[in-house]
């Protein structure tokens, strides 16, 4: 590779490294409601609404026991959060990869079973 393309690509690489360094520097605003970890209301960052948390959420206002509150996380709880959220997503990767296994492994002995039945 010539020595402008690879200039182009490093240049490119950095502006990319910044643009994320940036982004995660950006402050996110401060919000009022009640922390996921400590139960009490403080004001702190809003948490990540994601499957799990919606269908929660669904599930207490079918039962009608939903507060409606916002849920955040305070500042003194960021990291024990932020090492949480990691546990979470690693577990939901690990159960969702076995599930999938499980799922082909049944697929291909219900086609098996078929194919000797017949």
């Amino acid at each position: 590779m010539p020595k402008k393309e690879k200039k182009k690509i490093k240049k490119i690489k950095e502006t990319k490294k910044e643009k994320k360094e940036e982004k995660e520097e950006k402050e996110e605003p401060q919000t009022k409601g009640i922390c996921l970890i400590c139960q009490k209301e403080a004001t702190g960052l809003p948490i990540k609404e994601d499957f799990v948390i919606r269908g929660i959420r669904k599930i207490k206002t079918a039962f009608k026991v939903a507060r409606g509150s916002k849920l955040i996380i305070c500042n003194e709880h960021l990291e024990e959060a932020k090492r949480r959220r990691e546990k979470f997503e690693k577990t939901l990767l690990t159960y969702g990869g076995l599930g999938g296994v499980i799922g082909i492994i049944l697929i291909t002995l219900g086609a098996y079973f078929v194919v000797i039945k017949v």
